[in-house]
Formats: structure tokens, sequence, C-alpha cells
């Protein structure tokens, strides 16, 4: 079986649905013959996008680089356009896409389409009725759907007809070995981390702030992403670097963050329930690292967060609410048997999210597809 991953985004990039896209690719072709990526063209070549999230390709992984831009302009129908020509050259089984408008081309033609559900399009902000219309015609046309989680699925039905093949499929990470690995100490620890963009509101940097705030002088906030300038500016943020209680480490590359991850004991994801994207659609990547890497984590009592773990791997706290969450961290900071006992448990339950199992799924929802095609080609 060839699939073809089309990702109109250049590679390697500090988002992380580009660490979600490589992995997947590379676990992926450990499942199928041959696995063709295409992407824009960047500054990187085939080995250094994988290189970046500390990756080796697989030498049945093919990467081919399209234009996206033609003189100042750059656009999707641009790289769509380049993409055609290549697919009728190298005549994959199946395609597989993220991407609203790179699918909705892809269903143009006569190789089916496998589309990985994210978010609802038609219902952010900025959408516009071409949005709507692109995502009703991929919902209702694709021959595979993969949802990221069970919220999502259940809102997509309410709004389309799918009758597509549909699976969830979470997000994955990479685990470490053994809980052995992890030194989680019985004494009061006083950092705590969070890991991941400060750009979006849904995300719940300003609550986890203000219970940072919250808290004992002693305790320690670690930043692991670019802090937004909307955050950099604000004078609250401005006294805690100043008394050296937040620190913001800035971007870090994927293996270096699963080095820190290693190291940490306690991780925070402060989602907030304003959005449903947070609360109910999203399946959290930074959760799931905090797990595979042995952390006990604090985490938004959300129904999102609630499709990943329970009370035995997670403590929860009230969303959107800097005492509730400052409470469940000094909860946490200080008690070591409950830090091992969730961490344990987390590292446990993280044997569920790999990328392997994640690349297994798809690979067999795409063998379904392409059996169920040939059945009906030969009239049975």
């Amino acid at each position: 079986m060839k699939i073809a991953y089309c990702f109109p985004e250049i590679l390697p990039s500090r988002t992380a649905r580009s660490i979600q896209v490589v992995n997947t690719c590379l676990a992926l072709a450990g499942e199928i013959e041959e696995l063709i990526l295409y992407v824009p063209q960047g500054k990187s070549d085939a080995q250094e996008i994988f290189h970046y999230y500390g990756l080796e390709k697989a030498a049945n992984i093919k990467v081919y680089f399209i234009k996206k831009s033609l003189g100042p302009f750059s656009s999707h129908k641009i790289y769509n356009f380049f993409l055609g020509s290549l697919l009728k050259r190298d005549r994959p089984d199946i395609f597989f896409s993220r991407h609203l408008q790179t699918a909705e081309f892809l269903l143009q033609r006569s190789e089916p389409l496998l589309y990985e559900a994210h978010e609802i399009f038609s219902e952010k902000r900025n959408a516009s009725q071409k949005d709507a219309f692109l995502e009703k015609r991929v919902m209702e046309n694709a021959a595979g759907t993969i949802f990221i989680s069970h919220g999502l699925q259940r809102a997509m039905a309410e709004k389309y007809e799918i009758s597509a093949r549909q699976i969830i499929v979470p997000s994955s990470a990479r685990r470490i070995a053994s809980f052995t690995e992890k030194h989680v100490t019985q004494d009061r620890v006083n950092k705590f981390v969070y890991v991941g963009t400060t750009r979006y509101g849904w995300k719940g940097v300003d609550v986890l702030i203000a219970a940072l705030e919250l808290l004992p002088e002693h305790y320690v906030l670690e930043i692991v992403g670019d802090l937004d300038e909307r955050f950099s500016r604000q004078q609250i943020v401005r006294r805690l670097q100043h008394q050296g209680r937040l620190i913001c480490r800035g971007h870090l590359p994927s293996a270096e963050i699963f080095a820190l991850m290693k190291e940490a004991e306690v991780a925070v994801i402060p989602n907030s329930a304003r959005d449903r994207i947070s609360a109910h659609f999203t399946s959290p990547l930074k959760l799931i690292e905090a797990l595979c890497a042995g952390v006990a984590v604090v985490v938004s009592d959300l129904p999102s967060m609630r499709e990943i773990v329970s009370e035995q791997e997670a403590l929860f706290v009230q969303p959107d609410n800097p005492v509730s969450l400052a409470v469940g961290l000094q909860k946490l900071l200080e008690d070591g048997s409950l830090r091992k006992r969730l961490a344990e448990n987390g590292w446990k339950r993280a044997s569920e999210y790999s990328w392997q199992s994640r690349a297994r799924k798809i690979a067999a929802l795409a063998q379904t597809i392409l059996h169920d095609l040939r059945y009906e080609k030969n009239g049975c």
C-alpha cells in the first residue's frame, strides 16, 4: 500500500501539528509499503526535516518538495496545482491530509481520501461561506475520516452527514522506556512546567499566571514556548520574571523538550472551558507528552481531558479558576507520594498513545477502504 501524505506547510516548523505530522508519517511508514510526503519547498532537505524532531527518516519514505509560491504570491492553490502533476506521476493508492483546502482538492481525483479532522473550520471566528462549503464537501465525501476526539466526532455528526468509515485516533507522543528512568522525589518540589503555545486564549495561560501569583513565593513556573507579546507586556509577568518565579525558556526542539520533561516532576495543562475546541475537541499533545515522560499533571476538568485521563492519572481542577488551579498545584508540589502515584499511573496509561499504535489504526482504516473499493469494483 502506498499512501500520499499531503501537507501544504513548510517543514520543519515550531507548530505542534508539525510534530504530529512528521511522527505520524514515520510510524505509518513502518506499517505500509511506501509513504510519500508532499510539502512546500523550504530550506531543509528530507533528512533534516526528520532530524529536527530527533528522528531518522525511514528508507521507504519519499519526500517531494512542491512550489507554494510564484513570485510574491503564496497560496494553497499554487501548492495544489503542482501537487496534482506529481500525483499523476506517483500514483499512490490513497491520500491522507488534515488541511481542508488540500483535502477538497484531492476529492477531485479517483483515489480515496483519508481526512483527519482536528477542529470545525466553519465555526471559527474568521470562517467564510467557502470554508463551510469545503468542510461539508470533505466530511460528506472522504472515504475515511479520522477524528482526534469523541467530542469532535459528535459535533461533526450533528453538523454533517458523514457516510465514510470513521475512527477516533488521539494525539500521541514518545514514551520513556521504563518508569524506573524517572526519579520522583518524596520531598516537596518548587518548580512546575507549562509546555506549549501562549498564543491562544483557550490554552488558559492567563489563568495560570494568575494562579502563580497566588502561590507562595518559592514556587516557580517554567514556560517552554515563546511568550506571546500580550503576556510579555503585562506588569504582573514582568514582576514575576524579575522575582525569578516565572522562567520563559522560549521554543525548544522536540528532542530537548523530551529531555526536559524526563527531568520534570509536575506539569500543568490549564485549558479553558470557554471555547469548544478546548473543552470538547482537542486531543492535548502536551498532556500526552507529560504522561509519556512520567510527569504528574494538573489539568482542567474538561471532557477533552477526561477522554485521555481519569483521577487515577491526573489531578483535576476547576477550569478558568486561578484559586482552584493554585490549590491543585500546591497539593501536587507538596505531596511526593501523590506525585509518584499519578506519574506512574499516567505513564502506564500512555502506552495507549504511542505513535506506533496511532499508525496501526490509520493503516488498518486505509487497508479496509482499499479492500472495500476493490470488492465493489469486482462487482461482488
